[in-house]
């Protein structure tokens, strides 16, 4: 199955014995598909090395038209491999020049891979992003302070109240984002086997709203609709106006995968 100038790009590793995996078609990539090694399944496809290795290559890992694609199959892949089976994902671009170093990288983390499934089960990833709108919530922080017409009693006052009044603003909303993540996190972790703390990204295309927070829960089947009720009773949007939870999935378990160093 080697050939020249091509590499094995893995999309991730599942301990049964999946189904052929499908993906979008990419020009020069073979369709990805299960390898049997050593009792573990790896999702794998040949693709041309020069995509990922050299000068050129390191221009087109920056460009997102060229990424996004390729990013988007293997994700692709990869949930449709979890509609079957548990999986380990592999990150973006891993490769190996065989199928020997293949092995012999699989053969190295055996015990951890293991210890991951073991530990996984049917439990699958889920996404909590806490989106502000900010100056919502300066705006309904600062309604619920006395007005600035009524505490001025001399000309000009009112402009220095006003200023006042924002600047409590904004450290209350600190305060009051502070403490609700605290909150939430510890009454959502109640319900889940597992929790990350995440990178907030921001929005593409939206100025108004902001990521302030972004958390990975693991849960187990069965668990979500309990889970999505506790969120619900978060109720955030009465406490702090302007303040909302989203809630996404299932995921690949991208934030409970093990570190597994591959050769340079």
């Amino acid at each position: 199955m080697s050939s020249a100038g091509t590499a094995y790009y893995l999309y991730c590793l599942t301990p049964d014995e999946a189904p052929a995996a499908m993906g979008p078609e990419l020009d020069g990539w073979s369709p990805a598909a299960p390898l049997r090694l050593g009792g573990l399944t790896a999702i794998v496809s040949q693709v041309p090395v020069e995509e990922f290795l050299g000068e050129a290559a390191a221009e087109r890992l920056r460009d997102i038209a060229w990424v996004g694609p390729r990013a988007g199959r293997h994700d692709a892949v990869i949930q449709s491999v979890m509609c079957h089976s548990p999986v380990l994902p592999a990150p973006f671009a891993t490769l190996f020049s065989s199928l020997a170093r293949l092995e012999q990288w699989l053969g190295r983390h055996r015990d951890t891979i293991g210890d991951y499934f073991s530990w996984l089960g049917d439990k699958r990833e889920w996404a909590v992003k806490g989106l502000l709108d900010r100056a919502a919530a300066c705006a309904g922080l600062m309604a619920a302070q006395p007005s600035a017409a009524q505490a001025a009693a001399l000309r000009g006052a009112g402009y220095l109240l006003e200023k006042q009044r924002a600047a409590a603003a904004k450290r209350e909303l600190e305060r009051l984002l502070r403490q609700l993540a605290l909150e939430a996190a510890a009454g959502l972790q109640a319900q889940a086997a597992g929790f990350r703390e995440r990178k907030a990204i921001p929005m593409a295309g939206d100025s108004e709203t902001e990521v302030v927070l972004s958390w990975a829960f693991l849960l187990p089947d069965g668990a979500e609709e309990r889970f999505c009720s506790r969120l619900a009773e978060l109720d955030v949007s009465r406490r702090l106006p302007g303040l909302r939870f989203t809630l996404s999935g299932p995921w690949a378990p991208y934030s409970f995968a093990p570190a597994l160093p591959a050769d340079p």
